[in-house]
């Protein structure tokens, strides 16, 4: 999940956006429940969108090898 600007494409308007892992349905517009267990990395403006799509890529590779403990 991302909250912010996303100051590399000029965003103004503060977003929420939540990538799921391994899910292909159609759910806009639906409600879901969305639960934060840790905090990755702070809000960075790129260079350019090459260097973001290799930050992505690495995020998600920490968020999938993230162990949650009750």
């Amino acid at each position: 999940t991302n909250i912010g600007y996303n100051p590399t494409v000029g965003g103004q308007k503060r977003m929420v956006e939540t990538f799921l892992f391994d899910f292909d349905e159609d759910i806009y517009g639906k409600e879901i429940k969305v639960e934060i267990y840790k905090r990755i990395r702070s809000e960075v403006k790129f260079n350019n969108i090459l260097e973001l799509k290799e930050q992505i890529a690495l995020d998600v590779k920490t968020a999938k090898e993230y162990k949650y403990e009750d």
